[in-house]
């Protein structure tokens, strides 16, 4: 889910005050940053992998890489044959302090592993050391990841790259030097996109599609703001915020061509300076020509609580300039708790979910049946303990663990799930353990402070098992 903030001053002062993607102190490269103040600590993240480790990771020498079937590509979790590779973040890798408990939202750029288990054995194995944060990319044993950048701007805060290295860990030169965040990639794999901006004389928004032979097959670059949306095989589609004209306009971009000006407008909507838009993701209609159609929810919010007024779910054609058109409004009564409605369409047909199909996720349990539970406010999921849970294709929910996430008083230490992901119906997570920290808040927007870090997968047997934990002091 995108958001795209009209209010650039609030969003510049909440980065500021918390820090943003790694406030630099010195400067190691442009990859490594600076050890933050606020970074947790953990016994073993400096360590380097070591011979014991190397013996349990897969011999890139002797695999067919090409054949090697790869899930959940641009993703936290990404599995390669039988083995899922994941980041560990070390001890200085994350800020501590984070509003809402977005702690993945603020990296520092400071070293961590990248790990490897091997689900056919059960056996994990520290990989190799990296710098970086966020989605992964693998393809012909290259990773495509994300690290933060110095050397382009003169702001106390890393701008977002692409670097890339091989299975050991070892540099790969790119072809073209790649800004933003790893954002999507197409069905086929065969070419992923970064959002980001540079900062010279003026500001510009970037998205760029990125080949996987680390080339960049285009770049869109504008004064206004832009947001990846998804994409098909052969079409890019992206949001152009005109802020000064109050108007967005929805766009696809032909990943075949290398030129800005062969994107293809597909429809204008009106928005005003105290709105933002927020989109949900470009769905296929799993009917009758799945990809002639595609369609995408929008919402429409005010102010800094991002309140829901109004929005509509609308249809297109990728490759028909003006082609868009409103499908179905969203009224204020179907609001979704600050949450976008899923869809699902199926030969013309919206179907609204609370949750998107084939994910997992966190079922709170209602304050009124904790009993002598002190609540802060009676509303509040923070407090709430939590079961895991797995909606599936046809919207069914399946308990995974129960109270995976334990209740506390707000004020106390307690769970929360940071990200979790399907992996070829397994489902792998990061879960945290935090506690409520006022110097980190920002009025209404409670701050908390980072304890630890548990990385975790859990099957459909309503076990868990927990693969690694990084401590905080």
């Amino acid at each position: 889910m995108k958001k795209i903030i009209t209010l650039a001053l609030c969003a510049c002062l909440l980065v500021s005050l918390l820090g943003g993607c790694g406030s630099k102190q010195e400067t190691k490269s442009s990859v490594g940053t600076s050890v933050e103040e606020n970074a947790i600590e953990t016994e073993d993240t400096d360590v380097e992998p070591t011979e014991e480790d190397e013996a349990l990771l897969p011999d890139a020498g002797e695999m067919d890489i090409t054949s090697l079937p790869v899930t959940n590509n641009c993703a936290y979790f990404v599995k390669v044959g039988d083995y899922v590779y994941f980041r560990e973040y070390g001890k200085n890798a994350l800020d501590q302090l984070a509003i809402w408990g977005g702690f993945l939202d603020h990296p520092t750029g400071e070293q961590s592993l990248i790990k490897c288990y091997n689900e056919e054995t059960g056996e994990l194995s520290s990989g190799f050391i990296d710098f970086g944060y966020g989605k992964m990319v693998f393809s012909d044993g290259v990773f495509f990841l994300n690290g933060l950048d110095y050397s382009k701007t003169e702001s106390d805060y890393g701008l977002p790259y692409v670097y890339s290295v091989d299975m050991e860990g070892k540099e790969v030169s790119m072809a073209d030097y790649v800004a933003g965040e790893i954002t999507g990639i197409t069905p086929d794999a065969t070419m992923f996109f970064t959002e980001g901006y540079s900062y010279g004389e003026e500001y510009f928004s970037l998205i760029t599609g990125v080949n996987t032979d680390g080339s960049a097959a285009f770049t869109i670059s504008s004064p206004n703001t832009l947001t990846y949306l998804g994409c098909t095989n052969d079409y890019m589609i992206y949001s152009e915020n005109f802020f000064q004209d109050d108007i967005a306009k929805i766009m696809s971009m032909p990943i075949s061509s290398s030129n800005q000006e062969d994107a293809i407008e597909i429809m204008e909507m009106e928005t005003d300076y105290y709105q933002y838009l927020d989109y949900g993701k470009v769905t296929f209609d799993r009917g009758n020509n799945p990809e002639e159609t595609l369609y995408l929810p929008i919402a429409k919010r005010e102010g800094t609580g991002a309140m829901f007024t109004d929005g509509m779910v609308i249809g297109f054609q990728a490759d028909q300039p003006g082609s868009g058109f409103i499908k179905e409004d969203i009224g204020a009564e179907e609001e979704f708790n600050f949450e976008m409605p899923y869809i699902s369409v199926d030969n013309g047909i919206i179907n609204f979910y609370d949750k998107e199909p084939n994910t997992y996720y966190i079922k709170y349990v209602a304050l009124e049946e904790l009993g002598d539970l002190q609540s802060r406010n009676s509303n509040d999921d923070f407090e709430k303990p939590g079961d895991l849970q797995y909606r599936n294709a046809s919207a069914e929910d399946e308990l995974i663990v129960a109270e995976f996430i334990s209740g506390a008083n707000y004020y106390e230490e307690k769970n929360h799930l940071l990200i979790a992901e399907n992996v070829n119906g397994i489902c792998y997570t990061m879960r945290c353990d935090m506690v409520y920290d006022e110097e980190g808040s920002i009025g209404w927007r409670d701050g908390f402070r980072l304890l630890n870090v548990d990385y975790i997968i859990a099957d459909h047997s309503g076990q868990y098992n927990i693969l690694s934990s990084i401590e905080a002091k």
